[in-house]
C-alpha cells in the first residue's frame, strides 16, 4: 500500500483500496477510454470527502499533485468517471435520500443515490425529476449532476 493510501486509511472511516483488481475495475467506465487510478476510496460520509480533498490540497501545496475523481456508477460515456489519482466511489456508502420535504418538493440526497430510486420516491408524492437519462435504472444522482445529464428520454408529467 502506498504512503498516500496508508495515510488515507488511517484518517478516513471509509475503505481505501489499492489492489490491482480494484484498480482495474475502476480504470474504465461506459466509454471506450481507460485510465487506472492509484487509490480507490469508498467514503462513508462528508468528512471523508473533506479529509481526502484537504489532504490532496496539502500535497499540491508541496508540489505533489494527485487528482481526485468522483464516481457514481460509472455509466458515463465520455470518460468523466475515470482518473489517474484518487477515485472517490460514492455508491457503496453515500447512497441515501437524506430528506424529502413534501411541501416544497426539495430533496437532499447523497451523491451515490440511485437515480431510479429517487424517481420512485418522488413519484409516490406526485413529484419527478424532468431529466431522465437512459441509464436511470443504474446511474447515480451525483453522476447525473456532475455530467449535466438530462438524458435522451423525457419523463412526462403524469395526470393520473
Amino acid at each position: 500500500m502506498s504512503k498516500v493510501a496508508h495515510y488515507l486509511q488511517e484518517h478516513l472511516m471509509g475503505e481505501v483500496m489499492t489492489s490491482p483488481d480494484a484498480r482495474r475495475f475502476f480504470a474504465t467506465d461506459a466509454s471506450v477510454l481507460s485510465m487506472t487510478p492509484s487509490v480507490i476510496v469508498y467514503p462513508r460520509n462528508e468528512n471523508d470527502v473533506r479529509k481526502t480533498a484537504r489532504f490532496t490540497w496539502q500535497l499540491a501545496e508541496r508540489g505533489r499533485v494527485i487528482p481526485i475523481t468522483a464516481r457514481g456508477a460509472g455509466t458515463d460515456l465520455s470518460g468523466a468517471a475515470i482518473g489517474s489519482g484518487i477515485m472517490l466511489s460514492f455508491p457503496a456508502h453515500m447512497n441515501k435520500i437524506m430528506e424529502f420535504d413534501t411541501k416544497s418538493g426539495y430533496a437532499t440526497v447523497e451523491p451515490g443515490t440511485n437515480y431510479a430510486k429517487l424517481q420512485q420516491t418522488l413519484h409516490t408524492h406526485d413529484r419527478f425529476l424532468p431529466p431522465y437519462p437512459s441509464s436511470a435504472e443504474y446511474s447515480t444522482v451525483g453522476g447525473a449532476v456532475a455530467n449535466n445529464s438530462s438524458g435522451e428520454k423525457f419523463c412526462p408529467l403524469s395526470t393520473s
